[in-house]
């Protein structure tokens, strides 16, 4: 089956700055949380290209839909020079270390000269070889690439399971529930003692509910103040309010907050931020491992 080709109108680009190159453990977190910063929440039917773009200390996210391929990518099969700067009709690409390594939408009435400037100011990159490639090259590519393909490592992101869980967990709760008043309806009828048995049932299994929620809650606990030590983050605040944990925490390193979240089965991330030298994160810890 022929690739199928994201033109550059079906490509969408973030830009993220940052301090330091994130942990490639942390990658994902780091982009599901910027991407919900910027009201992008649907992952299903995308894909991602990352690309850490060194000089300007920036990631470049580019997002299109599942089952295409990014128009910068027809020409890694090309023999080109180690830096080599593609000048389209309606975007650029440089390839750095024959991978792609910065791409722009432009429009035809940018000059080639302009381009080359930008490249050269923008990247601080002086020696790299420009190759105009017209309308109908372009479309050569595209059909050369989608018979002899080849593949660079995309990013798959998980739409959010934790709703259909919680939703199968109040399912079974309303079902063992259920079941269980049946059994205390019928048992009615036979005894006439069943009513204080019930009782005692019913007392016995909230101490056990409450012993169980104090034994998750405190291991959580447990756990985070574990993390802080190890991870040498601080913690600001922790509260717990509907089975579930809100925390504050701050690190001079974003990586080291991500490292506190990937010990957790499934959390959320409610902002986060930098500010006098740190990062800060609101976050919520839904269950743990």
């Amino acid at each position: 089956m022929l690739a199928q080709i994201a033109n550059s109108n079906d490509i969408d680009i973030i830009y993220i700055s940052v301090e330091e190159q994130i942990n490639t453990k942390n990658l994902k977190n780091f982009i599901k949380t910027n991407l919900e910063l910027n009201n992008i929440y649907s992952y299903k039917n995308k894909k991602i290209y990352l690309s850490y773009i060194f000089e300007l200390k920036e990631y470049q996210i580019s997002i299109f839909p599942l089952s295409l391929i990014p128009i910068f990518y027809i020409f890694t099969n090309i023999k080109m020079d180690t830096n080599t700067l593609f000048i389209c009709n309606d975007f650029f690409i440089l390839y750095k270390n024959l991978k792609p390594y910065y791409f722009k939408k432009t429009n035809n009435t940018i000059s080639t000269k302009d381009i080359k400037t930008y490249i050269k100011s923008k990247l601080n990159l002086e020696v790299f070889q420009v190759r105009i490639v017209s309308k109908e090259e372009e479309n050569t590519y595209i059909k050369n690439y989608q018979v002899n393909k080849y593949q660079y490592k995309f990013i798959y992101l998980d739409t959010n399971k934790s709703f259909v869980y919680y939703f199968l967990y109040v399912v079974l709760i309303f079902s063992c529930f259920f079941y269980f008043f049946e059994n205390i309806t019928n048992n009615k009828t036979k005894s006439n003692n069943s009513l204080q048995e019930q009782k005692q049932l019913s007392s016995k299994l909230e101490d056990i509910k409450k012993q169980k929620e104090f034994t998750y809650i405190s291991k959580i606990l447990l756990r985070i103040f574990e993390e802080e030590k190890k991870l040498n983050i601080n913690i600001i605040s922790i509260s717990y309010n509907n089975n579930k944990i809100d925390m504050i925490v701050s690190s001079t390193k974003k990586d080291k907050l991500f490292d506190l979240l990937s010990v957790f089965t499934s959390t959320k991330i409610n902002n986060i931020n930098h500010e006098q030298n740190k990062y800060i994160l609101n976050a919520t810890i839904i269950q743990a491992k």
